[in-house]
């Protein structure tokens, strides 16, 4: 019979894992963004890479990826990135 420590133990394994996750697919999203502008703008200044780390909603890091193809500069992409850290 399980007793009450294994449950809560059992439950904060599941939930570390579920955390863990989470961020590997936000870290995931943030590398992908800095790679895409950097693709497409040469190295990034390196407060933008900061800034885009800041992001910590993935909806908007994925909004940022959809949008990045309609910038025209560096600059127009740094104002999109202003704007979704601000939020």
């Amino acid at each position: 019979m399980e007793t009450l420590a294994d449950q809560w133990l059992r439950q904060g394994k599941h939930e570390g894992l579920i955390i863990g996750e989470q961020k590997g697919k936000l870290e995931n999203a943030q590398e992908t963004l800095i790679d895409q502008a950097s693709e497409l703008y040469g190295p990034l200044p390196g407060m933008l890479s900061v800034k885009i780390r800041s992001i910590h909603s993935i909806d908007n890091l994925r909004i940022l990826a959809r949008k990045i193809i309609r910038t025209e500069s560096l600059s127009d992409f740094t104002e999109l990135v202003d704007r979704a850290a601000e939020n």
